[in-house]
């Protein structure tokens, strides 16, 4: 360090905060003004007020920046776990219609119990998972709640008002066949998200529509199409547009994203 040319030392001028605000940018900052409060540890013992408030206000600054990045990745893990179950119903759908010629009919037995059967038999009565009707007859008045309908996302609910599903099944497939789609299975939605608002116990067998389709996720909707492949809405969709994905025969070949 060089001296003053009395004698004294001359202390490091602290830096200047960066220009720009990004994440770099105030890492290279705190770098630099970490060597600067070190060297002038070297000529006294301590720190001052103002470096420990520029300390203060870097790190919180740095949190600043850094809670909304991580709220953003624990939220993009939800939103790909929520899209997870959706596949998985999807495919469960998927595999009834393989098995049977058709998909679920959604009367006097909800589809849900068909999906149920093949994503989580353990919820069943013991002996019934073979026939859909047993099932039924042998389901609990109240009924756990099902983890694969959930939307991870949506605000829980208390738990005995948590066996709902928050993804529901195109209401215009009940009970058809995967050959009477004639705008093409990439081409038609199977099941789609429900607000937690408008959701129903998995009991029901909700079912979606042009009107209910929504979900918690910023700027996205949850989707299968009738080949069992997961898609995305957009929840300011044109309600055409939707009826026509929802629609399996009405001549419109809409993409899914």
């Amino acid at each position: 360090m060089h001296g003053h040319p009395d004698g004294l030392p001359v202390l490091p001028v602290i830096p200047s905060p960066p220009d720009k605000c990004d994440l770099v940018s105030l890492c290279r900052f705190v770098a630099i003004l970490g060597e600067t409060l070190m060297s002038r540890s070297l000529t006294r013992s301590g720190f001052t007020l103002f470096e420990i408030l520029v300390c203060m206000a870097v790190i919180a600054t740095l949190l600043g920046m850094a809670l909304p990045a991580v709220a953003s990745l624990r939220e993009g893990a939800r939103v790909t776990v929520c899209k997870n179950h959706a596949r998985q119903i999807g495919l469960a759908l998927q595999t009834v219609a393989a098995g049977t010629g058709r998909f679920p009919p959604n009367q006097p037995v909800p589809w849900t119990v068909d999906a149920v059967r093949l994503l989580d038999p353990t919820l069943l009565p013991p002996g019934s998972a073979a026939d859909r009707e047993v099932v039924w007859d042998r389901l609990p008045a109240a009924m756990l709640p099902v983890a694969t309908f959930l939307c991870p996302t949506a605000p829980q609910m208390p738990d005995e008002e948590r066996a709902i599903a928050n993804h529901g099944f195109n209401g215009r497939l009940p009970g058809v066949r995967p050959a009477a789609i004639t705008d093409g299975l990439s081409h038609t939605l199977l099941t789609a998200e429900m607000p937690s608002q408008l959701a129903a116990p998995w009991t029901w067998g909700p079912l979606v529509d042009e009107v209910n389709i929504g979900s918690a996720h910023h700027q996205r909707v949850n989707a299968t199409r009738a080949d069992g492949s997961t898609c995305s809405l957009m929840p300011a969709s044109d309600l055409g547009v939707i009826r026509g994905l929802l629609d399996p025969r009405d001549g419109a070949a809409a993409g899914l994203d």
